[in-house]
């Protein structure tokens, strides 16, 4: 998912990406917390459903993102 997010980032900005990356991250975080808190009423597999909720990417594209927001607001002219 990386490279398509990149690809998006480019053309809409990395801003736009970050924010389509951290809404699924928050709503697998708060899956998690509200199968552990309803645990009377949803089932503990439940919380195997959670990685569904990251299909805009994870930990690489955030990561990626964050690293290529750094390194462009850096005045290095080598990139890497």
């Amino acid at each position: 998912m990386t490279i398509p997010m990149i690809a998006i980032a480019d053309r809409y900005g990395h801003g736009y990406v970050l924010l389509v990356n951290l809404v699924p991250r928050v709503i697998l975080l708060g899956w998690t917390f509200a199968v552990g808190y309803f645990d009377g009423v949803l089932l503990v597999n439940a919380i195997m459903v959670a990685p569904l909720f990251s299909v805009l990417g994870g930990d690489c594209v955030f990561n990626s993102i964050v690293y290529s927001l750094v390194s462009s607001s850096t005045d290095d002219v080598i990139q890497r």
